[in-house]
């Protein structure tokens, strides 16, 4: 990913001189070895870091799009034409911002293959929401029954449903935007990447809300930052988890 540097030179000149090193990029090459599973402390420096690194990119990026947003969204037909692509968008510059980089023209990267785009992200909302309802119907049928037994073992199920299932198909998306999968690749990519992980993954959103508690709690001026804390947190355990690691802001940071 990056070139050569000044600190390339003859090698005997390099040994005699340079620091060691072996301190200082043992994080890099376990954030960069695929087998070392999920580091959530890691997932949250990173998203901390690419908050602020990244500001005030950000910031303008999430009001040109909650604009679009609302523009699509008045005009109805814009829900189900431009929302999904501009969403697909929003995650492709998630994914541009954790890895350095992050522009306002990824918001609209989508659009330059729009069909695709378009299919990928509708077939992967339908299937995610048919998977969510799996989860809520007893408690729907127990709730319109009046059947109060049926109520608490479908809110038991719903809730076990979330956190056995959901929460490992949770960065299908990003695999549908960063690999180009089509939705049902996509879940199972999710799947098969998390397996084994599902306890630092729950533990990884009871972080997040945590953060999310913590951004409400100054007033509401910190929703938006803990908002972009928690969203890159999760792209950066996608990273780790997918294999398509790229150095992290925290394993980069000066020591």
């Amino acid at each position: 990913m990056f070139g050569p540097g000044v600190a390339d030179g003859p090698r005997m000149v390099e040994g005699v001189y340079s620091p060691p090193r072996a301190a200082l990029t043992a994080p890099v090459q376990a954030r960069l070895d695929p087998g070392a599973g999920l580091d959530v402390h890691l997932a949250l420096a990173d998203g901390w870091n690419g908050m602020l690194r990244c500001f005030p990119g950000w910031l303008g990026i999430g009001l040109v799009f909650h604009v679009v947003f609302l523009a699509a969204a008045l005009t109805g037909i814009g829900l189900l034409l431009l929302v999904p692509v501009l969403a697909w968008g929003g995650a492709r510059a998630l994914l541009e911002m954790h890895d350095g980089g992050g522009r306002l023209s990824d918001l609209f990267a989508g659009f330059t293959d729009y069909g695709s785009v378009l299919v990928a992200s509708v077939a992967w909302y339908l299937c995610n929401l048919g998977l969510s309802l799996i989860g809520q119907t007893p408690q729907l049928v127990g709730d319109l029954a009046g059947i109060a037994w049926l109520s608490f073992a479908g809110a038991l199920f719903s809730l076990l449903w979330s956190a056995l299932v959901m929460l490992r198909l949770s960065f299908a998306f990003l695999y549908l935007v960063d690999r180009r999968l089509d939705a049902v690749a996509a879940f199972r990519a999710s799947w098969e990447s998390t397996r084994g992980h599902g306890l630092k993954i729950l533990l990884l959103m009871i972080a997040s809300m945590a953060v999310g508690l913590m951004g409400m709690l100054t007033l509401l001026v910190g929703v938006i930052p803990a908002s972009v804390v928690i969203a890159l947190a999760w792209v950066s355990a996608y990273r780790q988890l997918s294999g398509s690691h790229q150095q992290s802001s925290a394993a980069t940071a000066p020591v």
